[in-house]
This record gives C-alpha cells, sequence and structure tokens, in this order.
C-alpha cells in the first residue's frame, strides 16, 4: 500500500464516477493552494486528522488578548502552562489541552472551557 501513498498532499476536490466506478482526484503539495496533479484511483483512503486545519472563530476582543493563542492543529509545546490560567474554546481543545502521551497534560493554575467550535487555548 505504501507504494501507492501520497503523503503530504493536499486533496483540492475528489469525485467519483459511478459510470467508471472509479475516482478523479486533484492534488497538489500540502502547502500548496493549486492541485499540480489530476490522478484517476479505485479506492482514495483519506488520513488527514480531525485538527489539520486551523478553524479559528469569530470572538469580539480576541485580536485584543496579549497572552498567546493556541490551536490543536499548531500546537506550540515551547510555552510552559505550569500555573497559567488556561481557557479552552471549543470541543477539540479540550481533548488537546488535557490529553494524554505523547502530549502530556499540561500542569494548569484555572482550566475552564467553552462550547465554541474551535481547539483554541487562550493563556494567560
Amino acid at each position: 500500500m505504501n507504494d501507492h501513498a501520497r503523503w503530504s498532499t493536499r486533496v483540492h476536490t475528489a469525485a467519483y464516477d459511478d459510470a467508471t466506478s472509479t475516482w478523479t482526484v486533484s492534488i497538489g503539495p500540502a502547502d500548496g493552494d493549486r492541485p499540480v496533479e489530476t490522478l484517476t484511483a479505485d479506492a482514495v483512503i483519506s488520513a488527514v486528522g480531525l485538527l489539520n486545519e486551523p478553524s479559528i472563530p469569530r470572538i469580539p476582543g480576541l485580536d485584543a488578548f496579549d497572552g498567546p493563542a493556541l490551536h490543536t492543529a499548531r500546537w506550540d509545546d515551547s510555552i510552559d502552562l505550569a500555573g497559567k490560567r488556561v481557557a479552552v474554546i471549543g470541543t477539540g481543545g479540550p481533548a488537546r489541552c488535557s490529553s494524554s502521551p505523547p502530549h502530556p497534560r499540561p500542569r494548569i493554575g484555572s482550566p475552564s472551557s467553552s462550547g465554541l467550535r474551535s481547539g483554541r487555548c487562550r493563556i494567560r
């Protein structure tokens, strides 16, 4: 299977053709914004993970927040959370901010969470 895998690749479109029972898939580099190749395949296996692209909610005042703001898709392990007050926003955030190895649960001062849909952690 590895011979047919495409790693670090962005799928721009994928369309199934009932008449031929095949997929037509436009792909490009993971950091690119344009497809550079079109493939035809019998099967497509997606393995992107749920948090590969940040979705940042529009929260009034977020741009004025002076502490670090992290997203689960762009986590910064160099930030020391020991003793910090951490606000966890969204459904993905709590999983990351209280996860198990390989990302150990940070020792934080006062965790709080909200129901907004994003995987962000705000730290003071």
